[in-house]
């Protein structure tokens, strides 16, 4: 079992709050990160291993909001949430690839569980359930209703 200082979702949390211009826990307001961002972050002086780090990144950067947030021409963001770059044409084409890969897993986009919960996960969350990814679905759900 991956303990709570290992857990990507926790992890996520903490760059959510340290860097809350770049980070986000709800995926439907992830946004594509500076191409190198990985070196900024080991830069900030984080008190968290490298390879928390990257697994944290890994998740987010494939979290179903993340790669549909991933357009081209779409701004990239540094730790301060200012541009830093754009999105490819290539990098959008791979991205919509990994999320047909997902969608064929788990069905339709409101299926798709994020990697990242929407929600702050408590220590002691292990996997999700069916409430809860129900749950995620129904947010999600709602935020798409007042967003148009």
């Amino acid at each position: 079992m991956m303990s709570n200082k290992s857990d990507p979702r926790i992890m996520i949390e903490l760059l959510a709050t340290r860097f809350p211009r770049t980070f986000f826990v709800d995926g439907s307001r992830r946004q594509p990160l500076k191409i190198g961002i990985f070196a900024d972050l080991a830069a900030a002086e984080l008190t968290v291993s490298s390879t928390q780090l990257r697994t944290a990144l890994r998740v987010y950067t494939n979290s179903p909001g993340y790669l549909s947030a991933m357009c081209e021409g779409e701004a990239r963001i540094g730790l301060d949430g200012q541009p830093a770059g754009r999105v490819s044409e290539e990098e959008s084409k791979h991205a919509r690839r990994k999320l047909a890969v997902l969608e064929a897993r788990w069905g339709a986009p409101e299926a798709l569980p994020e990697d990242a919960v929407s929600e702050p996960a408590s220590p002691t969350v292990g996997r999700l359930g069916l409430q809860d990814l129900k749950r995620a679905w129904q947010q999600r759900q709602a935020a798409r209703k007042a967003a148009e």
